[in-house]
């Protein structure tokens, strides 16, 4: 992938799923960026449940809380086999995406796939590349996911505009660069 680290979307049979290639460098980087822009940073909000869950090959779960340590461009365990952070608001399930290391590839479920897409997709897309791009040590992928200004779930159309708790786009206090 000599142009961009991350490919381009790839269509499903339907609007509710797309996949889209990573590399072998930018897998942990998506993976980070998930990691801290919707478990640790949306899962603050009231109402919104973020799950993540790392699991090996035969799909046991592993616990390795690398959100608490410094990012490193490798595997934090060699049983890692895939990642998946689920998105619920109201207990409603809105989004899941699905990062598979051994194929390099990612998957975005749900009924808010497309919105996701449009409203989260291009931006992560940026960040991600312009930190491997750069490939220096002093830009840290934790800083430049969280100055981006919102996270962009779309949430606003499915629940009810007069609920105090509902927003409209979950909004983080990091100011945009």
């Amino acid at each position: 992938m000599a142009q961009s680290e991350t490919s381009d979307l790839q269509n499903t049979c339907d609007d509710k799923q797309i996949t889209f290639d990573l590399s072998k460098k930018s897998v942990w980087y998506w993976r980070r960026a998930l990691l801290l822009r919707y478990y640790i940073d949306l899962g603050k909000f009231p109402n919104v449940n973020v799950k993540w869950s790392d699991y090996d090959k035969s799909s046991k779960i592993l616990n390795l809380h690398d959100e608490e340590r410094p990012f490193e461009e490798k595997t934090p365990s060699q049983s890692l086999n895939k990642s998946t952070v689920q998105v619920f608001h109201h207990n409603t399930k809105l989004i899941t995406i699905t990062i598979y290391y051994s194929t390099k590839r990612c998957l975005v479920q749900g009924n808010s796939c497309q919105k996701w897409v449009e409203k989260e997709f291009f931006d992560l897309k940026e960040c991600i590349n312009n930190c491997i791009k750069e490939d220096n040590s002093k830009i840290n992928i934790d800083n430049v996911i969280r100055q981006l200004q919102n996270s962009n779930i779309p949430i606003e159309a499915e629940y009810n505009e007069n609920e105090e708790t509902t927003p409209k786009q979950i909004e983080e206090t990091t100011p945009k660069k």
